[in-house]
């Protein structure tokens, strides 16, 4: 359901989403040879859920990439159906979050964390990459000297898809 700045056509069987803050970054996931995501829903609230239940049926989504945590779990938590995965890829500030116990034996979902990729893991996402069934979406590239100005452009949500330094 939220996919992260990497996309992926790898699950062409399924309907995806994406939910953003920024209707800017509606163009991530978007590129020339066609959309890499079936809907974006812009939520600048991050209030996204209901609109998740609306567009899927009342079924919600049965995985959910999470990559920002501290402000959209909840919400995440509330898109999915029974059965669902929820995968944490990152997190945007180191903030507790709050878990709905009840959500989660009801609906029987799982919560997996990414973290740790095995050689095996780095070498399957380098062929994804090599291929092009993962493209990542880099929205600027800086000097490593300007780190800061990279970092400021995140804070301020200046900037859409990832920040690559260049240049050690």
């Amino acid at each position: 359901m939220r996919v992260p700045p990497i996309t992926t056509k790898a699950f062409a069987a399924a309907a995806l989403f994406a939910a953003t803050a920024l209707p800017a970054a509606a163009q991530v996931y978007a590129y020339d040879d066609g959309v890499v995501v079936d809907e974006v829903i812009v939520s600048p609230d991050l209030k996204f859920s209901g609109e998740v239940w609306r567009r899927t049926g009342k079924q919600g989504v049965d995985v959910v990439l999470e990559n920002v945590v501290s402000n959209t779990f909840g919400e995440s938590l509330r898109s999915v159906a029974q059965n669902a995965v929820i995968v944490v890829l990152g997190n945007i500030s180191a903030k507790r979050v709050e878990i709905d116990p009840g959500l989660v034996i009801a609906r029987r979902i799982r919560i997996a964390g990414s973290g740790n990729a095995t050689y095996k893991d780095v070498k399957i996402a380098l062929h994804l990459l090599a291929t092009g069934a993962v493209r990542p979406f880099i929205g600027a590239v800086l000097p490593f000297p300007r780190v800061s100005e990279g970092h400021a452009m995140m804070e301020q949500r200046g900037v859409v898809g990832r920040v690559v330094l260049s240049g050690w």
